[in-house]
């Protein structure tokens, strides 16, 4: 990122994911070599045996942040007692683990077993996004859409994990059996399924309606002119950074009633929850949004307050900072 790379912090590139005894003799020199004490990581296990040979060449605090999506299952009395004891064996075990959500924190106080007194919460957030008047024909000019037409927007990565043939599915709904002749699709992404995608939306006639926009760097941009949000993935870490951004830049949010994907959107009042994987449910919040700008304008006033007080970048990094400094 430019934040690292136009900083003082000198960047040295060293695979950890090489599980070789030359892979591990060659990580193992850097934290001596460096007199490293504390280890950062992300997205690794709380338990590794890799965690005592690191303490043993000096190591003093080791911590874990957890954006992995999902649920997880709750482990039967067994298994929980044996994960209850494995962790708290302090020589393999991180130091602390940072959840990103609440929903993540829960998942590793029961599903994981890790101690509470362990788990810590930096929630996710953003740079708020806003709604620049200047922006509002950003979208239409872009990709030739009619101006009075409501804009449905998605994002993210081009897999059935995330929805998007859920989304396209919804789109024949409305488009070609309820027959709204208004609306428009925009996907911007890109990923492995990207042409499965493409070849269904085609299939049902959707070429002109469901615009996808690839990979794009204006995105900020491009949400403000567009009026509802809608996220379908199987599994995130209690909400994703798209639903956050959605609701920042004031579109009418909808997501799952997946407890991975909705935490951050109360029914009815900053967003829509739908039944997950049901067309008909998520098409009849779509709908009614799409017809009441009454609505539409109250939830998406509400979902630009919430983000801008909880899901706001800096308290991010107020509540990260402190949890290091307290390890470090």
């Amino acid at each position: 990122p430019e934040s690292i790379s136009s900083s003082s912090i000198n960047c040295i590139e060293l695979n950890y994911n090489d599980a070789s005894f030359k892979g591990i003799l060659r990580l193992l020199s850097f934290i001596k070599q460096n007199n490293i004490n504390c280890i950062y990581l992300t997205d690794r296990p709380y338990f590794s045996f890799r965690y005592i040979l690191f303490r043993l060449l000096g190591v003093r605090s080791i911590i874990v942040h957890d954006h992995t999506p999902g649920r997880r299952d709750i482990p039967r009395y067994t298994k929980r007692k044996f994960k209850k004891i494995k962790n708290t064996l302090p020589a393999f075990t991180a130091d602390s683990v940072i959840a990103v959500t609440n929903y993540v924190r829960d998942r590793h106080l029961y599903s994981s077993c890790i101690p509470a007194s362990k788990i810590y919460v930096a929630p996710n957030g953003i740079i708020p996004i806003g709604k620049n008047p200047e922006l509002r024909s950003y979208a239409f000019s872009e990709f030739n859409i009619p101006t009075g037409a409501i804009i449905i927007f998605t994002s993210g990565r081009a897999s059935t994990y995330k929805g998007i043939d859920f989304i396209i599915e919804c789109a024949n709904y409305l488009i070609n059996k309820r027959e709204l002749n208004n609306i428009y699709f925009l996907y911007c992404g890109d990923g492995p399924d990207i042409d499965h995608f493409k070849k269904l939306s085609a299939s049902y006639g959707l070429n002109k309606k469901f615009i996808y926009a690839g990979v794009r760097n204006d995105v900020r941009k491009i949400v403000q002119s567009c009026h509802i949000g809608i996220q379908a993935s199987r599994g995130e870490v209690g909400y994703s950074l798209s639903i956050i951004e959605y609701m920042s830049a004031g579109l009418a949010t909808l997501v799952p009633d997946n407890p991975s994907v909705c935490a951050s959107i109360t029914d009815n009042v900053s967003g829509l929850v739908y039944k997950e994987r049901d067309v008909s449910s998520a098409c009849e919040k779509l709908e009614k949004v799409i017809n009441d700008d009454n609505l539409r304008y109250r939830l998406s006033a509400n979902a630009q307050k919430i983000v801008e007080t909880e899901y706001n970048l800096s308290n991010t990094n107020m509540a990260l900072i402190s949890i290091i400094k307290a390890h470090v």
